[in-house]
């Protein structure tokens, strides 16, 4: 996370400066409480994360990142062996 405001803190406590929102999303479980549809939103996510990345998978914070939430997220882990590809939407919060 690059920024945040007052706003997006009272949305989700986990939305402050420096705070991973990919492992919140995938890992936290008082943060999927939060999404309407966990399932959609995090198959977005995963697309997402893969359209951002590109060809440019030799970074290593990538690279740990991806390592990191295939294991302890087994959703994570199918989503990303699906290799599907998009643009992210907007989040819906309950």
């Amino acid at each position: 996370m690059l920024a945040a405001n007052p706003m997006a803190t009272a949305l989700s406590p986990s939305l402050f400066v420096g705070n991973n929102q990919l492992l919140d999303v995938f890992l936290d479980p008082a943060e999927r409480s939060l999404h309407l549809d966990w399932d959609g939103t995090t198959a977005y996510y995963g697309a997402g994360l893969r359209q951002s990345v590109g060809t440019d998978t030799d970074d290593h914070r990538f690279n740990e990142l991806i390592g990191e939430l295939s294991h302890a997220s087994p959703r994570f882990r199918a989503l990303w062996n699906r290799h599907d590809v998009r643009t992210q939407r907007p989040l819906r919060f309950c």
